[in-house]
């Protein structure tokens, strides 16, 4: 009598079985979200967005922009950077902007004051400038404007 092998072909489809339930078991897991890395937020349901909408200049020293809340969570504010096209900046961290809800819209001035790093400026007719607002959480969220 004759020993019967069944060679390798039951092995190969238990190994891809295998592989078949591992890779969708992942994709199961990260569908819902249950592992995750330290860069994750806290809440899948409570996303930070901010738009920085139009900007009036005011003054050589002072803009006006509006800021919208695009987001499911409230943001609050702890900075602003105004960079000039010659990479000079002004950063202020001393600001008294109310939170901002869910769909809300709050009208702000950025004033050239603060700290300075590079060359005093001031804003210029027909020169861009950019302006970064950070909120509590760390996000930042940049936009430009031509004065």
């Amino acid at each position: 009598m004759k020993n019967y092998r069944p060679g390798w072909a039951p092995y190969a489809v238990v190994t891809l079985v295998l592989a078949l339930s591992a890779i969708a078991g992942i994709l199961y897991w990260e569908s819902q979200n249950i592992y995750c890395g330290a860069g994750c937020p806290a809440s899948t349901t409570n996303k930070e967005s901010l738009n920085l909408g139009s900007f009036r200049v005011n003054s050589p020293t002072n803009v006006t922009v509006v800021l919208t809340n695009v987001g499911t969570a409230n943001s609050g504010f702890s900075e602003y950077i105004v960079k000039d096209p010659s990479g000079d900046t002004y950063t202020n961290s001393t600001l008294s902007w109310p939170t901002l809800a869910p769909g809300a819209t709050v009208t702000v001035n950025i004033l050239l004051a603060g700290q300075l790093s590079g060359q005093p400026f001031q804003f210029q007719s027909g020169k861009i400038y950019s302006v970064s607002v950070i909120s509590v959480r760390n996000n930042q969220y940049t936009s430009t404007f031509t004065a």
